[in-house]
């Protein structure tokens, strides 16, 4: 590519919120002492939106300050269209003035009022969409994670014109604010769509959390549309984009000091650059996309957790003739049969999720469950890898290595324990520009590691696995997801639990791993990928099978190939003896937990059916309902946080998030609470 695209091209930066409530809805203060507050916050612009009633405040503007009309309206899914394929609650949308001379203008106080309740969920979330823009609003989707959507549940819809990528009222008192996975699978479609950070305020704690910087010419109500219609700004929650511009190939960014800095690409996968202190030290980066890539968008993390997200750079907009690709590999999308959502898939751990104390069945013993040495294509030996292990505090590691099993007792000691395992993988597809639904790549990792040490089912030290290789005959005698099946079977058959890696960074979509049966647990973190390829984060898939009737459990592990990669990501067993036996059926019964950094000490559902959780000093603990997506966060205001309490009012899974200061995260596994 030919010459520079810069997406900033305003003659002044202009901070704003998008998304703020006063009390003429459920807001904390009137209109006129929001808008001070927030002018006094260094903000140059704010739009009150309050529920369902639009608002237009031209005598709290100067020079200075601008309130732009807005509103948010919503549609509710009526409750025979809630199922588990669906369960999508609500769809609420954001109403953003852009055009002050549309002859459709709405007047203040106006209200959305629908002509008809027929047609589907969607059909009527559409024709609030195209009422915004027939009135000459900028059309946002709010809140797409808080309000029950799965990643594809928006996809349909038209007219919008960005998603809300951080809501900050969602994840400061819920933890469920970030919808980044929502808005990768629109671009992922094709749907060209902005990400705006905003404060959706109540209450007053939770203002001045999210907001965007918008490059725009001057402080005018078609100044800032025109720019935020362009893409003419970013989104943060702190850090500030400086420079971002695009050159021969290469994006260049550069930022208030940030921890790490990540590249986000589809299709095919990202870059992440980490400051060399693991500190606030890193202030520029530059990385070459991939050309047939479809976008790439950029985001500033600090060591604190604070975030500043780019809008997306669209590849085919820098590399328009790109020429259609030539596919080998093809796949029958009706072949790759999905079983249908909500039903009962079986799992290793399922019968055991309504048990009440998980982490007191004897004492604590950390462990790696996925790593790789010079067998494959490991950097450290067997030995290394052990003693790396053994001299950072850990107890056990299972050694993974792709396509050749580890069964000995060579590097066992009297306090450090390697477990039999193996990793198996099956893909088939492209990273292609110009990919469908029988052309994308499907990636499976699984890892095996044994559970039975009472037969003789397990596989000998060395056993090589030989890998299907895709060919045209190959995809006519079973599907993918059969052949992936029968690894599972297979792993299963020789003793082994087995465990579904890194689906973020095997650059799935949530229904590509959901349906599998007989799996013990899913990777939420991989080290390995965050550090290489910034995906290494799988919450929403994991979230997807739990609320889909595939109870299992969650993992953190580091799929070393490294010392650059080891000691990232880990499990704490609780078992009553320090034995192989005793840690494969911890894990096997859910009985551990999973962490980047935080310690938990105990996390249990007491007499009265309130589920409790004590830790060492954290910044936050947040509870989270896979089932229902509710959450309720407890957040250091000063103190840390060492406890916390949830009590559920109905019947649900509840499993809890632990963040540290430097925002390392833990992860328990799910309790069932049967509420009477």
């Amino acid at each position: 590519m030919e010459g520079i695209y810069r997406p900033f091209t305003g003659k002044r930066w202009l901070r704003g919120n998008l998304h703020t409530h006063s009390n003429r809805s459920d807001g904390h203060v009137d209109p006129a002492n929001l808008a001070l507050m927030y002018k006094r916050a260094n903000y140059d612009f704010v739009a009150i939106s309050d529920h369902r009633i639009y608002g237009d405040f031209p005598q709290l503007s100067d020079p200075e300050f601008l309130v732009i009309p807005a509103a948010e309206f919503n549609v509710n899914s009526k409750e025979s269209e809630r199922t588990p394929a669906d369960p999508t609650r609500t769809y609420h949308i954001l109403f953003v003035l852009a055009d002050p001379e549309c002859p459709n203008r709405l007047p203040h106080d106006a209200r959305y009022v629908p002509e008809t309740e027929e047609g589907t969920l969607l059909e009527r979330v559409q024709r609030l969409i195209d009422w915004g823009n027939a009135t000459g609003n900028l059309v946002i989707l709010s809140h797409p994670n808080s309000s029950r959507q799965y990643e594809d549940s928006a996809l349909p819809l038209t007219g919008l014109t960005a998603l809300e990528v951080h809501n900050n009222t969602s994840h400061f008192s819920e933890g469920i604010g970030r919808s980044e996975h929502q808005w990768d699978a629109f671009l992922r479609a094709g749907k060209k769509i902005w990400g705006v950070a905003v404060d959706d305020g109540h209450l007053g704690v939770d203002y001045y959390g999210g907001w965007i910087m918008v490059s725009a010419d001057e402080l005018t109500i078609p100044s800032i549309a025109k720019a935020i219609k362009e893409g003419s700004f970013y989104s943060t929650t702190g850090p500030l984009i400086h420079d971002l511009y695009v050159e021969n190939g290469t994006i260049h960014i550069s930022c208030s000091p940030c921890e790490r800095i990540r590249f986000i690409q589809y299709e095919d996968r990202g870059k992440m650059f980490l400051s060399p202190d693991q500190k606030d030290s890193l202030t520029e980066a530059e990385w070459a996309f991939s050309p047939s890539a479809k976008f790439v968008r950029v985001e500033c993390i600090t060591s604190d957790g604070k975030i500043a997200w780019s809008n997306p750079i669209y590849i085919d907009e820098l590399l328009p003739n790109r020429p259609a690709t030539e596919f080998v590999q093809h796949l029958n999308p009706e072949r790759e049969t999905i079983p249908l959502a909500g039903q009962v898939i079986p799992t290793v751990g399922r019968p055991y999720f309504a048990q009440k104390t998980p982490l007191r069945n004897g004492r604590h013993y950390k462990g790696c469950l996925h790593a790789h040495t010079t067998r494959s294509d490991g950097k450290l030996s067997p030995e290394e890898l052990c003693q790396h292990y053994r001299e950072n505090g850990y107890d056990f590691v299972s050694i993974t290595d792709h396509c050749v099993y580890t069964n000995t007792t060579a590097y066992d000691r009297e306090d450090f324990l390697v477990l039999p395992g193996i990793e198996l993988d099956i893909w088939c597809g492209s990273f292609a520009h110009d990919v469908d639904e029988s052309t994308r790549q499907r990636t499976y990792h699984l890892n095996g590691i044994l559970a039975d040490y009472q037969t003789d089912a397990a596989l000998p030290d060395g056993y090589v696995w030989q890998r299907q290789r895709w060919t045209p005959e190959w995809a006519t005698t079973s599907s993918l997801r059969e052949k992936v099946q029968e690894i599972i079977d297979f792993l299963q058959k020789h003793g082994n639990l087995v465990m579904l890696n890194h689906p973020q960074w095997s650059v799935n979509y949530e229904r590509d791993v959901y349906g599998f049966s007989g799996l013990f647990a899913m990777e939420i973190y991989n080290n390995g990928a965050e550090l290489a390829c910034a995906n290494g984060f799988s919450e929403h898939f994991y979230y997807y099978c739990l609320r889909n009737n595939m109870w299992l459990w969650n993992t953190a592990t580091d799929d070393t190939h490294g010392v650059h990669s080891a000691c990232g990501g880990w499990v704490v067993v609780s078992a009553p003896e320090f034995s192989k036996e005793a840690i494969a059926d911890a894990l096997a019964k859910g009985r551990f937990y999973s962490s980047t950094g935080p310690v938990i000490h105990d996390f249990w559902v007491d007499e009265q059916g309130v589920v409790r959780l004590t830790c060492e000093p954290a910044k936050a603990i947040e509870f989270f309902m896979p089932l229902t997506v509710d959450g309720w966060a407890i957040r250091s205001q000063g103190v840390p946080v060492t406890k916390g309490a949830y009590e559920p009012d109905k019947s649900e899974l509840v499993m809890a998030k632990v963040i540290g200061f430097d925002n390392t995260v833990a992860w328990t596994n799910p309790i069932w609470v049967e509420k009477k």
